[in-house]
């Protein structure tokens, strides 16, 4: 049963940053790391979601798994969010995956796949870079935030987004008490880098443990999303 919980009960986790150069409030609904759950609970998570009214979705990568053949949990979960603007960059997984097309998976979902573009929301600029894909040299004003899967990708290459929300490290899959991921997927016992914020070079980074998991297990980490709060109130 604690198993079950663990990969079907999906928390909804709240984050917020503010800056007084946000003019005004943006709520960002980050969702990594699904990887097609069919055992995620999405009627009471999307109940609560819809609820918040957020300013547009961002799915940062492994949306479904290396052999998914049927997207179907993954839809229905991005068709959930009718009339609120959604954006996709690409995981390891996606690109793994031979069978199904992303492409047309996000045209059908109403899906933005924001690799090597920008998008504006409420005056925050929007960036994506695919899974060892493009990186972005030259950033404009404003406030900035960059999507990408790995976290990884970024802190090799750091330039001066204000925020980074990333996934790809699952918080360690399986966590101890007071000690946090044991293993990534370098092999690196217990890394720098595992779930929530860091600070690096001048941006605020953070990497979300995901809402699902192609290997059904975890231990002292319940599948997540999360809800980023913009706020010009400091």
């Amino acid at each position: 049963m604690y198993w079950y919980t663990q990969l079907a009960v999906v928390r909804v986790r709240h984050v917020y940053v503010s800056d007084s150069r946000l003019k005004e409030s943006v709520t960002l609904v980050q969702i990594s790391d699904f990887h097609n759950n069919v055992l995620a609970l999405r009627r009471p998570l999307l109940k609560k979601l819809k609820a918040m009214a957020p300013d547009a979705v961002v799915f940062t990568g492994d949306c479904i798994n290396r052999h998914t053949t049927d997207p179907g949990a993954f839809e229905a979960l991005a068709l959930a969010f009718e009339g609120v603007p959604r954006f996709y960059v690409s995981g390891n997984h996606e690109v793994e995956n031979r069978v199904v097309d992303m492409a047309r998976l996000c045209r059908k979902c109403h899906i933005i796949d924001l690799a090597g573009k920008t998008a504006s929301v409420k005056g925050v600029t929007l960036y994506g870079e695919s899974f060892a894909g493009r990186q972005f040299q030259d950033i404009g004003g404003g406030y900035a935030v960059l999507l990408v899967h790995n976290p990884y990708q970024f802190i090799k290459a750091p330039r001066d987004y204000d925020v980074v929300l990333s996934g790809h490290t699952h918080g360690g899959q399986v966590r101890l008490p007071w000690l946090g991921q044991i293993i990534d997927h370098g092999p690196t016992l217990f890394p720098k880098y595992s779930k929530g914020w860091y600070q690096v070079g001048k941006s605020k980074l953070y990497i979300d443990s995901g809402a699902g998991q192609h290997l059904y297990f975890r231990l002292w980490n319940p599948v997540q999303v999360t809800v980023v709060h913009l706020t010009g109130e400091v």
